[in-house]
């Protein structure tokens, strides 16, 4: 009888392990990527991708243009992880994966906590993939690297987007009719631009993002400095001025503005309106960016679009 027990238990067990290998896989709202996530991973709210609240482990899915690939991957060196915060440990290997693709391997601390961070990129048919897996350290024995690995064999990019990607996003604005190219930005930001990013379009004509700029609420007493250090923190920008700041309420959220100067890698002077929101404490960041040239031309437009501005939140 025992022999038996044994047996039914062993075979309930290969059941669940095939019925886990060969769960369908799931496309966040707004992404063409797909995957079979570990278990106790949900489709997040407030990104592209999978959050293990529990654990505090997250998989986000961002989208590239097809041109962007061998930027990306030549970029995925010890120098420049470095600039972000992160030490490259290695390159992996991927199998099972009907794409090119660099998986590399490192570690960030972020807040007194280390964390262990994948970063695959998959050159796709007409889109680049990058999916990033961040795991706490130490690793629960539910995200063991077989488990993560095993997610990222089971990564497919699909011929279109599960839904309308922009409508998917935690916000609503009204673009003006300037702003020709829409694009939404690893599901929790979208950028605005004149034209799309070089070789199609311009890099410094006049643009607009709009993002969830963290998932926990700010308390009132912090958000002006909170808007203040998203401008300020950007590594994108050199010789960053803050000229002037004032309270701002919108219809549907309140916060500060601001007015800035910087320069582009390029080194030409830029312009910024830098607006802070926090619809029930969440911080949303809406900047707004042109040569220094044309950027009383673009104000209004800019300001138009903050006041239309709604969080689905």
């Amino acid at each position: 009888m025992n022999n038996i027990v044994r047996s039914l238990a062993l075979a309930i067990g290969l059941i669940a392990n095939l019925a886990s290998a060969f769960a369908d896989p799931v496309t966040p709202p707004g992404s063409r990527i797909s995957l079979t996530p570990p278990k106790g991973f949900g489709v997040a709210t407030t990104f592209t991708g999978f959050l293990n609240q529990a654990n505090g482990a997250s998989i986000m899915l961002v989208e590239f243009p097809p041109v962007a690939f061998k930027q990306i991957s030549s970029g995925l060196n010890a120098e420049a992880v470095a600039k972000h915060g992160m030490r490259l440990l290695s390159r992996e290997t991927i199998d099972g994966l009907p794409y090119e693709q660099v998986t590399i391997r490192a570690e960030q601390r972020l807040n007194g906590q280390q964390f262990d961070k994948w970063m695959m990129t998959i050159n796709g048919l007409d889109v680049v993939g990058m999916v990033t897996v961040t795991v706490p350290k130490p690793a629960p024995a539910q995200l063991s690297d077989a488990v993560i690995r095993a997610a990222l064999e089971s990564v497919r990019i699909n011929a279109t987007s599960a839904g309308d990607p922009i409508a998917a996003l935690p916000f609503s604005i009204e673009p003006t009719a300037r702003f020709k190219y829409r694009k939404p930005l690893a599901g929790r930001g979208m950028l605005l631009k004149e034209t799309p990013p070089p070789p199609e379009g311009q890099l410094d004509d006049i643009g607009f993002i709009v993002s969830l700029a963290a998932d926990t609420t700010v308390a009132s007493a912090d958000q002006k400095s909170f808007g203040e250090q998203q401008f300020q923190n950007s590594k994108a920008i050199t010789d960053k001025t803050i000229l002037s700041s004032k309270p701002i309420t919108t219809p549907t959220a309140s916060g500060f503005e601001f007015l800035a100067e910087g320069k582009q890698s390029s080194g030409r002077p830029l312009r910024y309106l830098i607006v802070a929101l926090y619809p029930a404490g969440r911080p949303f960041m809406l900047m707004g960016v042109a040569p220094a040239e044309r950027f009383d031309e673009a104000l209004p437009e800019f300001r138009a679009m903050v006041e239309s501005f709604k969080s689905k939140m």
